[in-house]
């Protein structure tokens, strides 16, 4: 998002550019300028927020793939079972960041110290809950809302804001539905 208030100096510059440029004097031109530059200020936010972002924060996060180990192992198990592709899952050596999410990538991030300050099942609580929000495209879900109500107020009208605690309550149903309990994750 904050790459997309980045861009808005130059949308207007662009815009006022191809105005001068053409001498584009109708409503209709202006429009379809202004609607291209919007399109490319859009596709260019996202394309910064899935693809550049998520690179940037495991190399500032010092983030290496995990590729054998337990937790690799339960992450493909419960996939499996909720029926959506692998994530890739990377550790980061951050202190504060216990599970989070990229978007629209399919990364997941996990704090070096996880085993130290959980048990295994609050681990797997932990990583059912970040799946569950993949199951249910929460992260692509909040950043199109977000979006969408950045860009044009009238959209405020007809987009209801993104609801966090919905999103949060479908991801921890999905911990639910496969430890049958919620006592690990509350308790993580």
């Amino acid at each position: 998002i904050l790459l997309g208030f980045l861009h808005m100096p130059l949308f207007f510059l662009t815009a006022a550019y191809f105005e001068y440029a053409t001498e584009c004097a109708t409503i209709y031109c202006y429009i379809k300028i202004v609607g291209g530059i919007l399109l490319a200020y859009m596709l260019t936010t996202i394309f910064s927020i899935g693809f550049v972002l998520p690179k940037l924060f495991a190399k500032h996060n010092k983030a290496t793939e995990i590729k054998k180990n337990w937790i690799v192992d339960y992450v493909q198990k419960v996939c499996d079972n909720i029926g959506i592709k692998k994530p890739k899952i990377y550790m980061t050596e951050r202190q504060t960041i216990i599970a989070t999410t990229c978007i629209p990538s399919t990364k997941r991030f996990i704090s070096k110290n996880i085993p130290k300050l959980l048990n295994r099942k609050e681990i797997e609580a932990a990583l059912v809950h970040e799946l569950g929000h993949i199951k249910y495209r929460s992260p692509l879900l909040k950043v199109s809302t977000i979006m969408l109500h950045l860009i044009s107020p009238i959209m405020r009208l007809g987009v209801p804001p993104y609801d966090v605690k919905n999103e949060e309550e479908k991801a921890d149903q999905v911990v639910e539905n496969i430890q049958r309990t919620r006592k690990h994750l509350e308790s993580a």
